[in-house]
Order: structure tokens, then sequence, then C-alpha cells
């Protein structure tokens, strides 16, 4: 009888120790924290050539993403409105995994941006191999959310 009581007081203790960790809420404080999405540091890394078709064409982008910050981001991603010469094309949704504290990872997006749907004078520019591209939208992980305006010169 006596062992059964320790048995059971012992297993008590543990289970009082372990709500503890949690604060009884089944999550410690560093869980409960936002990542710090506001730390990442993004570029447009790269432009490639376009690949001009008949009805659109395909526009290579890669995005490099860097984590400063001490503490992982978890599955960092976004939505970006994506222009040419100041003219919407496309909307373009990068994910990654999560970054690792001082980890940097590229990401190539296909932007296939459809002439019926753009701008004579943004299918001109494509052409013309000659153009500016930004990208303004947000980035998230998990309820973290961070305002981002890129921009890069192509063949300028």
């Amino acid at each position: 009888m006596k062992r059964r009581q320790l048995v059971s007081g012992a297993s008590l203790a543990a289970i009082a120790t372990l709500a503890g960790c949690t604060g009884g809420s089944g999550t410690t404080g560093t869980e409960s924290s936002k990542p710090p999405i506001d730390q990442l540091e993004i570029s447009i890394f790269d432009v490639r050539q376009p690949d001009l078709g008949v009805q659109s064409a395909t526009l290579p982008v890669i995005l490099e993403f860097t984590n400063p910050a001490d503490v992982e981001i978890p599955s960092p991603s976004g939505e970006f409105d994506v222009a040419i010469n100041g003219y919407l094309v496309v909307t373009a949704e990068p994910t990654l995994n999560t970054l690792e504290p001082g980890e940097t990872a590229k990401t190539t997006l296909e932007l296939i941006i459809e002439y019926v749907d753009s701008r004579s004078a943004a299918v001109d520019a494509l052409r013309s191999k000659s153009f500016q591209l930004t990208m303004d939208g947000k980035l998230r992980s998990e309820d973290a959310t961070e305002t981002v305006s890129l921009s890069y010169d192509y063949g300028q």
C-alpha cells in the first residue's frame, strides 16, 4: 500500500512540474512569442532573362532570405504584387522552410506573365529587356507579419 502511494505521489509531482513548465496553457514562454519576422532580411538576388512566348512570358526571380535573429523563423511565406515599370503584372506567393538562426536561403519564383492581363507598356519593357521590377507585399510567419518593398533594375 505504501509503494502505491509513493508511485502516485511521484506521478502527481511530475504532472505538477510539467504543468508549471507550460504555464498551464500548453505553451512555453518562447513558443507564445511571435517569430522575429521584422528582422528577416529579404532581397531580390537576381532576375534571369525573360522567356518570351506568344501569349505569355516567364520571368525567373530569385529571392534571398537571411535570418540574422538568434531564434528560428518558422516557415516564412509572403504575398507580393509584382509590377514592371509600375504596372501590376502578377501576384507571387513565395514560401520557405523554417530559417534557423544565421541561415540564408534562396528561392526561385517562376513568374508567368500573361500578355492579355498586362499593360502593353509592361510587355514592351519585357521585350526590350530593360525594366524595373518591384515587389510590394507582406511576409508572414505564424502570427507575425511584416510589410516589404523590393526593387530591381533589369538591364539598365
